[in-house]
């Protein structure tokens, strides 16, 4: 009978693989490294689009969503402590969840990409 070994760092993801000047990539190329590191972030924000749309709002921004976020970061108790949210990636991660939920195309407005 062999024995298993449970370690404490078994439960800790690796640190995804980053180029090292990513800073300098455009935003649409670093947002998969952003939304692999924040998962629990791009699922907070899709909970809020998701109930803003079932109660009938017809037009919310990314920007107010980040915020609503990061309140609940300060305020509610279920709230990871630590979330990373770049206003940069708020674009992105709206496409993201329209692509992810068509019925939320209508409740935000996107800019045509610089560059696309």
């Amino acid at each position: 009978m062999t024995a298993t070994v449970v370690s404490l760092f078994d439960s800790i993801r690796p640190e995804p693989e980053v180029p090292v000047d990513i800073r300098k990539l455009p935003v649409e190329q670093r947002f998969p490294y952003w939304a692999e590191r924040h998962p629990e972030v791009i699922e907070h924000v899709e909970r809020l689009a998701l109930t803003a749309a079932k109660r009938g709002v017809r037009r919310l921004s990314m920007k107010s969503l980040f915020e609503m976020a990061r309140a609940a970061a300060v305020f509610d108790t279920t709230a990871p402590e630590r979330w990373r949210l770049t206003n940069s990636m708020a674009a992105p991660l709206g496409r993201l969840l329209v692509e992810r939920h068509p019925e939320l195309a209508e409740l935000f407005k996107f800019r045509t990409r610089r560059g696309a």
